[in-house]
């Protein structure tokens, strides 16, 4: 049997095909989390295995208001659009997004 954690359990059943199959890689059961030498070798490498994949899907956690607006706020910065909100709330509300346990991983950076 093979343990997966919380997060983990709710973003496969977020993620699931309904109407199709859909086939995901996930480091966390793909890597051995229980052998270090294999993640040694592993991780120095997601770097590159997220840079050449065709998409790829994050899970950040269940999703809270700030990431929404936090989301929303990162789409029109990317558009050059000028904020509807702005200021130091849409600052605040990426900050917190970007303080989520994925962006502090090695091959985020």
């Amino acid at each position: 049997m093979l343990h997966i954690t919380e997060s983990l359990y709710a973003a496969l059943l977020h993620l699931r095909g309904r109407q199709l199959d859909r086939i995901l890689w996930v480091d966390a059961i793909s890597i051995n989390q229980d052998n270090d030498s294999e993640k040694s070798k592993q991780i120095p490498l997601m770097r590159v295995i997220y840079a050449q994949a065709r998409r790829v899907v994050v899970w950040l956690g269940e999703g809270q208001e700030y990431g929404e607006r936090a989301l929303e706020e990162i789409g029109r910065l990317g558009r050059k659009k000028n904020s509807e909100r702005g200021g130091e709330k849409a600052r605040e509300d990426c900050e917190k997004l970007l303080q989520r346990d994925w962006f502090c991983r090695i091959w985020v950076r």
